[in-house]
């Protein structure tokens, strides 16, 4: 019995969907990783600048260097996924990376505006609270690869009314909240990859 071309055609469009859905399943997975490393990464980051912040620290050199290196070992944690991965790109990998990528661009540009249109010591108090924002929508984009990720959204708008009342060591709690709604769901990527590896052997 042979197939007509729109039965070939369904059959291949659903084998595609079903590669897709594994490899997909596997990106969010191997994510786990990335998203402990980063949590660690924004605990030490975030507490570097609340101690320089503390410190009496105003010039942009040790901000500079500690957010320039956070970047870099984020970014080689991302990449190393990526080439461990290898292929093509799928729809959640260029998800996770637009919107990493968009994260990070409006953070800074957040933080630079804040910088350049108010006092330092004001800045330095609305700066946390602005963080918090981009990261709740941010979450609220990753929402639309795993519904659980609605939890940090709230997570994230709450902190961000918390600092917009209560300014002092928001670089500390940033690093907390970042630590743990990026460690949280990292563990349990992580342990769904350990499962799927053992099942598969």
């Amino acid at each position: 019995m042979t197939m007509t071309t729109d039965e070939a055609q369904e059959a291949l469009s659903l084998i595609r969907r079903v590669v897709n859905k594994v490899h997909d399943d596997t990106i969010a997975q191997n994510w786990g990783a990335v998203m402990i490393v980063t949590a660690i990464l924004d605990l030490i980051a975030f507490g570097t600048t609340e101690v320089l912040i503390d410190r009496g620290v105003r010039t942009i050199a040790p901000f500079a260097v500690t957010w320039v290196v956070y970047t870099a070992l984020a970014l080689a944690a991302n990449l190393a996924v990526r080439q461990k991965m290898g292929g093509t790109m799928t729809y959640v990998e260029r998800h996770i990376w637009a919107n990493g990528l968009t994260f990070y661009s409006a953070a800074f540009a957040l933080v630079g505006i804040d910088l350049y249109a108010l006092d330092v010591e004001r800045a330095i108090e609305l700066i946390p609270a602005h963080i918090s924002v981009v990261g709740a929508v941010s979450f609220a984009f990753m929402a639309l690869i795993d519904a659980r990720f609605f939890i940090y959204t709230i997570v994230f708008f709450a902190t961000a009314a918390l600092l917009g009342v209560w300014t002092e060591h928001g670089f500390a709690v940033q690093g907390v909240v970042w630590f743990f709604c990026l460690g949280i769901p990292g563990v349990q990527y992580w342990r769904a990859r350990r499962r799927a590896t053992v099942e598969t052997r």
